[in-house]
């Protein structure tokens, strides 16, 4: 099968990585809204994104935020969007296996293509909860937030996903790959995955994610502002962590 092999932006350097990294000596104090662009991917879920971007605008009052929706027209989304200052886009579900990397590919160029040029951009879901501002962001370029391994791959858990900017521009090239269709022989070779993607008939985002960037030797770093587990509650009672995911208070 042929595959596409993204090229570079100009000062990017290929990192091969060996094992999780850590931000915490790469700190950036700067972290004022306009340098962050902020999305979330919805689906059936008004009223927890609702709860979610309550929180969010409390601590990121101006930053650009997407809400971009995989298939779901509800009419509530808009007027969503208005109350809570964002972006809306709506577009077909490509979250459904046969898609490969089309959802991600379509999210980051919403990102990176429309509004103003930021240096950061974050994912996050309707689940994460955003209890304080972040104090200071990675001087990196690559991808931040929990660290999590399987038995083939090195990512970042899908709660909270952040990129540079020149790492987003090269997964946004790097997700134009055919090859990504088939997951057993790219994304999904871990057993625990297989199970899932087989069962539910949709990608895993996070390891497609992890699979793009190892494929391009961009580098996964742990950030310690952030604990993202996928379904296990991140205890915080004394916001030891600005975001957290999943959020058990933000669940309806």
């Amino acid at each position: 099968m042929s595959r596409t092999i993204a090229t570079l932006p100009p000062g990017w350097n290929l990192h091969k990585q060996r094992g999780p990294l850590t931000a915490i000596d790469m700190r950036d104090p700067d972290v004022r809204d306009e340098r962050v662009t902020f999305y979330v991917q919805v689906y059936r879920d008004v009223e927890l994104a609702r709860w979610c971007l309550t929180n969010f605008r409390r601590v990121w009052p101006t930053s650009r935020l997407l809400i971009i929706s995989d298939g779901d027209d509800d009419p509530r989304w808009p007027e969503l969007a208005r109350e809570f200052a964002a972006e809306f886009h709506v577009g077909e579900r490509l979250k459904l296996l046969q898609h490969g990397g089309r959802m991600l590919r379509r999210n980051l160029d919403l990102c990176l293509r429309l509004g103003p040029r930021t240096d950061y951009l974050v994912k996050f879901d309707t689940d994460t909860g955003f209890n304080r501002r972040l104090c200071w962001l990675p001087r990196v370029n690559g991808l931040f937030g929990t660290v999590q391994q399987n038995s083939h791959l090195t990512g970042i858990q899908g709660g909270f996903v952040g990129y540079s900017r020149l790492a987003a521009e090269a997964v946004h090239a790097g997700l134009d790959d055919p090859a990504l269709n088939d997951p057993h022989a790219t994304w999904g070779r871990d057993w625990a995955v297989v199970q899932e993607f087989s069962t539910l008939g949709l990608i895993r985002e996070d390891w497609v994610l992890a699979y793009v960037a190892q494929r391009l030797g961009i580098p996964c770093v742990d950030y310690p502002e952030v604990r993202s587990r996928w379904k296990e509650w991140v205890p915080n009672w004394d916001s030891r962590f600005a975001v957290t995911h999943p959020c058990k208070e933000m669940i309806l």
